[in-house]
């Protein structure tokens, strides 16, 4: 599993150890790979598929949201299934998991309001 991360930013070793505590757990190998500027992103690709990598995953960048269209052309390009931390990337990977980035709409809201009570009535707590 290759995983992009772009260096400059301090918060991502974070979330680079967590991701490699849980390969270490899944019993996986990690190709990390960096990209500090989008013109990284061919170079990064060429190494994916050259290490042969099931797949990719990019930690949390402005730039890699910025440059999602690429990054989703260049995976498709690869043909390699993603993962990624933002809805908005899914168009062009496997799956996401995260936050949404978009508020909620008020009848999003309204409905989850509804579900509570009822699950309240029904006698289920949360």
């Amino acid at each position: 599993m290759a995983v992009l991360s772009n260096p400059t930013i301090p918060a991502q070793a974070l979330e680079l150890r967590e991701a490699k505590v849980a390969a270490g757990r899944l019993k996986l190998q990690l190709q990390l790979l960096e990209a500090r500027a989008p013109s990284d992103f061919a170079d990064a690709f060429a190494a994916m598929t050259k290490e042969r990598a099931d797949g990719f995953f990019i930690l949390t960048s402005s730039m890699f949201y910025a440059e999602r269209a690429r990054i989703a052309e260049l995976a498709a390009q690869s043909r390699l299934p993603a993962i990624f931390g933002v809805k908005e990337f899914a168009d062009g990977g496997l799956m996401t998991y995260g936050r949404l980035t978009k508020p909620p709409t008020r009848r999003s809201l309204r409905l989850l309001n509804v579900r509570k009570h009822e699950r309240r009535l029904k006698g289920v707590r949360r």
